[in-house]
């Protein structure tokens, strides 16, 4: 082979190579975007929970308050008929 052949060849192949390496970086690039879309989807869901889990927990305080007056009431009308049955 005489040297213009070999570079000849050589650009060939170099030619190549870069088309591989875009199509590498671009594999790249899409693998990374996917893991960024992916982590944003995942925070969202997590930030969507959270917020209804605090919706939860003040329905259940208000739940709870509640019972709790629901019992007070209760044991003040116990407390009378206890008191009206010894009279």
């Amino acid at each position: 082979m005489t040297m213009t052949t070999m570079r000849q060849l050589e650009t060939e192949t170099r030619s190549t190579m870069t088309k591989l390496e875009w199509g590498v970086l671009f594999s790249v690039i899409a693998s990374a975007a996917s893991i960024v879309f992916s982590a944003g989807v995942i925070w969202t869901t997590v930030k969507v929970h959270d917020s209804r889990i605090a919706q939860l927990e003040t329905t259940a305080n208000s739940n709870n308050d509640r019972l709790a007056r629901i019992e007070t009431k209760l044991d003040v009308i116990l407390a009378d008929r206890t008191e009206g049955g010894r009279r």
